[in-house]
């Protein structure tokens, strides 16, 4: 089960520190969240933060436009015919994401960008596969009461 544990830590009027870290079972290393998030005005968001830095337009109070990085990562046990191995797997992807609350409570999302970089690291063997360079589309819907 994955496991994201971060904090906002307020430094002045409009700037707040960001800290945390995530991690997993089958994750070789935890990964640290560090950073700041500076709200430029009511229409405008910077967020500094690793591994997802990016700049949010509030377009209005029900849209928003995205750009920036987004890291997608995961780890996994792997039953082979022999023994069972580890890999871990990471994506980074920048691009941008425009979302909108349609109904009271359901919120769509539509994305586009570029997958920078794609690796597989099998951990106990001495392997690791590094890919990138795809272009990719990300329709989402979320619903909460």
């Amino acid at each position: 089960m994955p496991v994201d544990l971060t904090t906002g830590l307020p430094i002045a009027r409009n700037l707040h520190g960001v800290i945390g870290f995530g991690n997993s079972r089958f994750y070789h290393h935890p990964l640290p969240i560090l950073g700041v998030l500076w709200m430029v005005n009511e229409h405008v968001r910077i967020e500094a933060i690793y591994p997802e830095p990016a700049v949010v337009f509030t377009l209005s109070a029900t849209r928003s436009l995205r750009l920036g990085g987004e890291l997608t990562y995961g780890g996994f046990s792997l039953d082979g015919p022999t023994r069972r191995a580890v890999v871990e797997y990471e994506s980074y992807r920048v691009g941008a994401v425009w979302s909108a609350e349609w109904r009271p409570g359901l919120k769509l999302e539509i994305g586009a960008g570029v997958e920078t970089e794609r690796s597989f690291d099998f951990f106990r063997e001495p392997r690791r596969v590094h890919r990138g360079g795809v272009g990719y589309l990300k329709l989402g819907a979320s619903f909460s009461r």
